[in-house]
């Protein structure tokens, strides 16, 4: 593979397909303090795991769900959460758009 080759990992391969206490799913990103709320049980890592991951756009059943907007003001509106004040300590995040189950 060449060096200018995107590898795409899926996310339901690496993390996989059903909830626990490091994985978390949302059907969507309407809900602002759901968001924060899962953010802040992840990060609070009691199962030690060393943080969590959140992924939206993949209901509980672990089975993807249709129209998630993935665009830069998208994914951009989850990178003022750290900021707002709401989670203390100030939790790390990593957000990005990526596949899951192929979508």
């Amino acid at each position: 593979m060449g060096d200018n080759q995107a590898v795409t990992i899926d996310l339901a391969e690496l993390l996989g397909t059903q909830e626990h206490a490091c994985l978390e799913f949302k059907r969507q990103a309407t809900d602002r303090n759901a968001i924060r709320e899962a953010i802040c049980a992840l990060a609070n890592d009691l199962a030690d795991c060393g943080g969590g991951d959140l992924i939206i756009g993949v209901a509980k059943d672990g089975t993807p769900v249709e129209g998630v907007d993935v665009s830069d003001a998208a994914l951009l509106t989850f990178t003022s959460i750290p900021d707002e004040g709401r989670i203390l300590p100030k939790p790390s995040l990593v957000i990005e758009a990526a596949v899951f189950q192929g979508r």
